[in-house]
């Protein structure tokens, strides 16, 4: 793949800026456990943000690919337009991003547990089936600290729609069939083929079914759920900061950890 420096730097342009906030978590955890004390995890927290951000930098990595896949098949190429590769290669990884997505989030849900120090036991009332265990912090925070800056931040991402499509295509696509994409051919649905008239059976030849998305339709809302979760660790990096800084571990200018003493 050969694209150009503007074909570079259009897709860029599209992206969340995730390695500024991996960068702010290459913290002294040391310091943090020296500082917070021995009962304290807000060590562990600090681990688990920072898991968070690397997941979310590869999730960025594979939707620079979507976007430059997309475009060096579909018009770059050659040989283009080749639909059928611009599809596959721009769904592979999308496909990525959303797995992604859904395991950076999960990492979220540890630092707010360490973070805020939350008990397994007091999480048990809201285990429901079906939920993610981020959907299970969240209605903790709901209910006992609805007005927190972390309750508010995770309620913004879990109720964004194109997160909430992203999470469901994850699912659907993890626990059932892989959604049907447009431009792959023919897909068929996980059915039987023959229907019943009255008291006949029919059966229908050719066609295959109808695909549920086009890989442009998941291209935006992957994007877009992309940057919903970005905002969402900008905003836990900054509480993180605030109470590193109580406890008099600062970051200078240069980006050097000063611990007072």
């Amino acid at each position: 793949m050969q694209l150009s420096d503007q074909r570079w730097a259009e897709i860029e342009s599209k992206l969340p800026k995730v390695v500024d906030i991996q960068t702010r978590l290459l913290l002294p955890i040391e310091f943090i456990s020296l500082k917070s004390g021995w009962e304290s995890r807000l060590d562990e927290a600090a681990v688990c943000l920072r898991d968070a951000s690397e997941v979310a930098c590869d999730a960025v990595y594979a939707l620079r690919q979507a976007h430059a896949n997309l475009i060096w098949f579909r018009e770059d190429a050659p040989d283009a337009p080749q639909e059928i590769n611009a599809c596959n290669f721009c769904k592979f990884y999308i496909d990525d991003v959303a797995l992604r997505l859904y395991a950076s989030a999960e990492h979220v849900r540890n630092f707010i547990i360490g973070f805020l120090d939350i008990q397994k036991s007091s999480l048990k009332p809201f285990r429901k089936r079906g939920f993610s265990k981020l959907d299970i912090v969240r209605g903790y925070l709901h209910k006992e600290m609805p007005s927190h800056a972390i309750s508010i931040a995770i309620e913004g991402l879990l109720f964004d729609e194109n997160w909430k499509k992203i999470i469901e295509y994850r699912n659907t696509w993890v626990h059932k069939q892989p959604p049907l994409i447009k431009g792959l051919g023919i897909v068929y649905e996980r059915k039987g083929r023959w229907t019943k008239s009255d008291n006949s059976y029919k059966l229908g030849f050719g066609g295959g079914d109808k695909p549920k998305f086009t890989v442009d339709e998941l291209l935006e809302n992957v994007s877009f759920a992309t940057h919903a979760l970005i905002n969402l660790l900008t905003d836990l990096t900054n509480l993180l900061y605030v109470r590193l800084s109580e406890l008099g571990i600062n970051m200078d200018e240069n980006g050097q950890t000063k611990v007072g003493i």
